[in-house]
């Protein structure tokens, strides 16, 4: 178990196979399910609205016997329910992630509780003073404009023009790349005669040539999915090794043994702690192994131009 003899071996077209379809597993798991991300808060909203449509009517008249008060806390008591909701599921479904991108969603999603229950608390003290069909109005208009704000601070946050364009101008959302993919480059570990030969054109030679060097720490197939996986995770951000064993579908003892090979070679760092009396193990890529898997990528990539 973990031998690396075992495995066998895989022509650059699956390497890279290999490499992309666990970085789009991983991304999937990481990321949260959008229904369950925008579904609370959209039921939320829609409850909430709702009971102040019913509550003015089309023509000032109610269609409910509901006051603006008991809108209001219909409106914010359904938020405050999403957001619980949302917290249990990450808390009880989540792969264990931590870091600046953990801490970074986390002071977000307050600043929209905080920002929420501003305003509540603001126009509150303003409401009585307005017509009551004026009301509505501005509770509806200070509402988008707090969420327009959220959203281009989620997007100066996150740096993703989508995202902010949206507060900026209310527009719909393109889905956009987290993360450029690396280009057809020379990699520093190519070997000298392997360089000159695809700098002339020949990048069958090139190919053949430069098969032995790749980085044989990476190389194996259990490590490579290990990499990319952990290549996966923002720069910085530590996953627990339960979480990692699962996206990886390995055993423990097979993932440990894979691990303190990459460790040695300084690509991961591992750290042990402890949650309340409980131990946790937290691993993350180093920027050395960062480094590695990107020339490692750039190398695979420069074999296949060699193939084509």
């Amino acid at each position: 178990m973990g031998s690396d003899v075992d495995e066998e071996d895989l022509s650059p077209a699956e390497m890279m196979r290999l490499i992309e379809e666990q970085s789009a597993a991983t991304a999937r798991r990481l990321q949260p399910d959008p229904l369950l991300l925008y579904a609370p808060w959209g039921i939320a909203w829609m409850v909430g609205f709702g009971a102040f449509f019913l509550s003015y009517g089309l023509d000032g008249r109610p269609l409910a016997p509901i006051s603006w008060q008991l809108a209001l806390s219909i409106l914010f008591g359904g938020q405050l329910l999403a957001g619980a909701f949302l917290f249990w599921t990450a808390r009880s479904g989540g792969v264990q992630v931590r870091g600046e991108s953990a801490q970074r969603g986390m002071m977000y999603g307050y600043s929209w509780f905080v920002g929420m229950m501003s305003m509540s608390l603001i126009m509150s003290h303003f409401a009585p003073l307005l017509p009551r069909e004026q009301v509505g109005l501005l509770y509806a208009s200070v509402s988008l404009l707090v969420v327009a704000v959220l959203y281009m601070a989620g997007g100066a946050v996150w740096r993703e023009w989508p995202m902010f364009l949206i507060g900026v101008l209310g527009g719909r959302r393109q889905r956009g790349r987290r993360h450029a993919r690396p280009g057809l480059a020379l990699p520093a570990r190519l070997p000298a005669r392997g360089r000159r030969l695809l700098r002339d054109g020949n990048r069958a030679q090139a190919a053949r040539v430069s098969v032995p060097d790749l980085d044989p720490v990476i190389h194996a197939q259990a490590r490579l999915r290990v990499v990319a996986t952990l290549n996966a995770l923002c720069e910085g951000d530590q996953i627990a090794f339960p979480g990692l064993k699962d996206l990886l579908g390995m055993t423990a003892g097979n993932l440990s043994v894979h691990l303190t090979k990459l460790e040695d070679a300084g690509y991961v760092e591992i750290t042990k702690t402890h949650k309340g009396r409980t131990p946790v193990t937290y691993v993350a890529l180093t920027r050395r192994g960062r480094l590695a898997f990107e020339e490692y990528t750039v190398a695979i990539r420069a074999l296949l131009g060699g193939e084509q």
